[in-house]
């Protein structure tokens, strides 16, 4: 499990140990997490169409997700910095850059396209499945199938408008893994069959 703190006001999120007395308050279906991860853009590269998507690994490292006449590739953001190649159908071969913030994505004998790493994460969030704890509003995302469910991620948007982000693997939210505590109330997740189910209590 990786996380990421936020500012320490009414919310901050806990170490990832069970919530103690724990209520189930709700439950979100895995096939609703799923279908709500949308692409957050669509590149033109040398006459195709590519499909971009974030995901988050177990470790808590964004994947940059490329999609193309169905297969799709996934390169985690520390393979970025000293460049890195991926190949999709139709002998379509891409080479992506991160400099700081900013995304490259290149195919020979075409302009490549720019993008912010940042701006990609806020679509990711916006187009994500949102839930309430307490009074503080989160994001999920989900690695893997529904069959076969990966990393699970709680994405919060901070104080300055970033986006903080706490990953799981699927086998860490087996038992109840605590994700945030708001105003003195533990939040935490389970899978629970084809459902994320989200628990509250206090220790």
């Amino acid at each position: 499990m990786t996380r990421q703190m936020l500012p320490a006001f009414l919310l901050c999120l806990a170490a990832a140990a069970p919530v103690f007395a724990a209520e189930r308050v709700g439950a979100i279906p895995v096939s609703d997490i799923l279908a709500a991860e949308d692409n957050v853009a669509d590149l033109s590269l040398g006459g195709s169409i590519i499909e971009l998507t974030i995901g988050v690994a177990a470790d808590g490292e964004t994947l940059v997700k490329l999609l193309h006449a169905g297969q799709q590739v996934s390169v985690r953001n520390s393979r970025l910095g000293g460049g890195a190649d991926a190949a999709l159908p139709h002998d379509t071969r891409l080479h992506l850059v991160l400099a700081g913030d900013t995304l490259t994505i290149t195919t020979p004998g075409a302009p490549g396209v720019t993008l912010t790493m940042s701006e990609l994460l806020q679509r990711a969030y916006r187009n994500a499945v949102h839930f309430r704890a307490g009074s503080a509003e989160f994001a999920v995302l989900l690695e893997g199938s529904k069959d076969a469910p990966g990393a699970v991620s709680i994405l919060r948007r901070d104080a300055a408008g970033g986006i903080q982000i706490q990953a799981f693997s699927a086998a860490d939210v087996r038992a109840i893994k605590t994700f945030a505590t708001v105003q003195g109330v533990d939040y935490g997740i389970r899978l629970e069959g084809d459902e994320l189910a989200i628990y509250s209590g206090r220790r």
